[in-house]
């Protein structure tokens, strides 16, 4: 399983408020030009049983869902590649593959995933099982992830992502959260200790209703009894805009943050989730004294020598 590190973030504001802040993220980064990189943070965590389980099943092509800007296909092209499989994405928008390839979309080319672009109309279609079945007879035998790659196994590699010994004096854990997945797994991993896990919605409830995901799937896999309390929460507050137009003030807070401290933020998920962190802080939901560690997701961030100097 891969290996995760933890730093903790020192500055005026955390001091003058008494509130140690530890940030957990994977230490694996791939410079994708001189100005961006790409940190597949706790996607390979959902990845990686299911990687073992297509070998299992003599698997040689993994097959995915998601849009041109999405983490997930960057994420599955480099397990593929790095497993020695192939991998092919899904994507909604016949009119992109006219168009020339953004950041995301052409490295996991490189990688050697191949892009099929769809209409959007068939695109709504992909978790429907009369569609799923029929991609055989386009893409041949696979393995298929579904969008976000959020499945049972994912969870699963998920659950291994914050062990207990990673917890000990720590008040909360905060969680950017966007199908739901990674908060489940920590969630799973973490049932037996005493702490609350925070999600930050990337999406709002009227477009994702994350809670009840997070919910379906805990009982679909038998984490929680009638006696045991629930562990985690989700937060609504702080989508900060639209998933691709994010507010000015998130942007703003991303870019100061990253100048300040080093540690680069996407604007999708963890910069909401920092953002939100800090919010608390300020308005006394996290009290002086508490530790919190908060779980960098990774995702497309600028490059900083600072970053590179720690994941290296």
């Amino acid at each position: 399983m891969y290996r995760t590190q933890i730093i903790e973030i020192i500055d005026n504001f955390l001091v003058t408020h008494r509130v140690r802040l530890k940030v957990i993220f994977s230490p694996i980064i791939y410079q994708v030009t001189p100005m961006k990189s790409f940190l597949p943070g706790n996607k390979l965590f959902k990845l990686h049983y299911n990687i073992h389980q297509a070998k299992l099943l003599n698997q040689k092509t993994l097959v995915t869902f998601g849009g041109p800007y999405s983490n997930h296909i960057c994420a599955t092209a480099i397990a593929a590649s790095q497993e020695g499989l192939s991998s092919i994405a899904i994507v909604p928008g016949e009119e992109l593959a006219k168009k020339p390839l953004n950041d995301r979309l052409r490295f996991s080319v490189e990688k050697g995933l191949k892009l099929v672009f769809v209409p959007r109309s068939e695109y709504k279609l992909r978790n429907q099982e009369e569609y799923l079945t029929s991609l055989s007879n386009r893409v041949g035998s696979h393995y298929l992830l579904p969008e976000g790659g959020t499945n049972e196994l994912a969870i699963r590699g998920c659950a291994e992502m914050i062990r207990p010994t990673d917890i000990v004096g720590v008040d909360r854990i905060f969680c950017p959260t966007g199908t739901g997945g990674t908060l489940a797994g920590i969630a799973l991993g973490l049932s037996e200790c005493p702490i609350n896990i925070f999600g930050i919605a990337a999406l709002p409830k009227k477009v994702e209703d994350v809670e009840k995901r997070v919910q379906d799937m805990l009982k679909k896999y038998g984490q929680f009894e009638k006696k045991r309390e629930r562990n985690w929460e989700i937060s609504y507050e702080y989508v900060l805009g639209s998933y691709g137009r994010p507010s000015s003030h998130l942007v703003k807070f991303c870019k100061e943050f990253e100048e300040d401290k080093g540690i680069p933020l996407d604007v999708m998920y963890s910069g909401k989730m920092f953002f939100a962190i800090y919010d608390f802080v300020n308005k006394g939901v996290i009290s002086a004294g508490e530790t919190v560690l908060a779980v960098h997701s990774g995702g497309w961030v600028n490059t900083t020598q600072s970053l590179i100097d720690v994941c290296s």
